[in-house]
């Protein structure tokens, strides 16, 4: 798969793993579009790279959403590339909270159904332009029993019409981990581990010791 002459929507894109995918990719001359809900991240994302703009939307709105697709058809019609990395991730305890019930449907909507949605909506672009293809960033987590989690974004695999890429980083060095005591990786070496599998065309590409964690005995029961 080209990684250069790309036109690449980054969803949830303001994250540190996107920041730097994004600038991996504007670095090659991609033309790179991210879409997230704040805009003084996106902005900041954008001021320090070239040849990326952003798009300002909550993409599990519907409304919001059918304003992305008209920009997208308005002003890069030649979109080939979709980088799903929709999430969000917090710690939640039934005995603790009263409100578990909603924080797992809030959670179901943000992993499964807002990525649903938006491929729905891309793929019209997708299939239409050469050398298409999603790829979907999906947390470790779902593989292992390390730290668990429902539903994430491995189960978009349905949609897997045509080149669907999904990658499995490691634990990254962000706040919500970073009292396990696990082995982390630089945002930047995931990111160049990104790159080189999908110039190598990996449908499924996992990242330094992602191999190990699907073998990681549950210390968390």
């Amino acid at each position: 798969m080209k990684t250069q002459n790309n036109t690449i929507l980054i969803a949830g894109g303001s994250c540190r793993i996107c920041l730097e995918v994004a600038r991996k990719f504007s670095a090659l001359g991609n033309k790179v579009i991210i879409a997230g809900k704040s805009i003084e991240k996106l902005n900041a994302v954008a001021d320090m790279l070239n040849n990326v703009s952003v798009i300002q939307c909550n993409l599990i709105t519907e409304s919001e959403l059918d304003e992305l697709v008209q920009q997208i058809e308005t002003f890069y019609p030649e979109l080939n590339i979709l980088i799903n990395n929709l999430g969000s991730a917090r710690q939640n305890f039934l005995s603790k909270n009263s409100a578990s019930y909603d924080e797992v449907l809030k959670e179901i909507e943000i992993k499964y159904l807002a990525p649903v949605k938006l491929i729905e909506k891309i793929l019209p672009f997708l299939e239409k332009n050469v050398e298409s293809a999603i790829i979907n960033i999906t947390a470790l987590q779902s593989y292992t029993r390390l730290l668990r989690s429902s539903l994430n974004k491995s189960t978009v695999k349905v949609f897997e019409v045509f080149e669907v890429l999904e990658i499995l980083p490691p634990l990254t060095d962000t706040g919500f981990i970073k009292h396990i005591p696990v082995n982390k990786m630089s945002h930047s070496e995931v990111a160049n581990a990104i790159l080189s599998g999908v110039a190598e065309n990996k449908f499924e590409i996992r990242i330094a010791f992602s191999d190990d964690s699907f073998d990681q005995p549950d210390t968390y029961d």
